[in-house]
């Protein structure tokens, strides 16, 4: 039985996780905030699965500017997280990120560098993650341009675009087109200055 409810369980997350990518975003809320009520009762919760769920609908809540709730979900998921699995595991890179790009949207700056930086250190360890650290890297670039720190964010656009060319990902020619865009807008941004 506890399989049977445990693969319930990611069914309901991984649909939520396509309803989220879709926009749809109060079903999305609806069938992860299932997938927890199933784990939570079949799992403690600090169980890592309970970590997973909760990552993701403080990434719903905040894609729906519910920040004050979004904030209190990844926080509470990122300790579950960081208790499970060690604060340096691979699979914490990616709640990093959230917080990051939660912080950004908040205007914590402090905040944001601190958990974008996190995100990155682990990362940059695996050479079969330079997709992903050049995608936090790119998000932490246009923090650094939002903020008006075009130094920084020359460095890291440079660095994303770097990592993400050496990476195996497939789809990899837009995404680095986008960027190099941006890094030429930085360029032109630094050569007036």
């Amino acid at each position: 039985i506890l399989d049977k409810q445990n693969s319930l369980a990611q069914c309901s997350n991984n649909l939520a996780a396509v309803l989220r990518i879709k926009g749809e975003l109060q079903e999305s809320e609806y069938y992860t905030k299932k997938a927890l009520e199933i784990w939570e009762s079949i799992f403690s919760s600090e169980h890592k699965n309970v970590g997973i769920g909760l990552n993701n609908l403080g990434v719903i809540y905040k894609h729906q500017g519910r920040y004050e709730e979004a904030e209190a979900t990844l926080s509470k998921a990122l300790l579950i997280n960081e208790k499970c699995l060690g604060a340096n595991h691979i699979d914490l890179a990616p709640d990093y990120n959230n917080m990051a790009q939660l912080y950004h949207i908040m205007g914590r700056k402090k905040e944001a560098d601190k958990y974008f930086t996190k995100a990155i250190d682990i990362l940059i360890q695996y050479d079969e993650y330079n997709y992903e650290c050049g995608q936090v890297l790119a998000n932490k670039a246009e923090f650094y341009f939002q903020t008006g720190d075009y130094k920084n964010a020359m460095e890291c656009i440079t660095k994303s675009i770097q990592l993400i060319s050496k990476s195996e990902v497939q789809h990899k020619l837009p995404i680095i087109k986008k960027l190099e865009e941006r890094r030429t807008q930085i360029e032109l941004i630094m050569s007036y200055k």
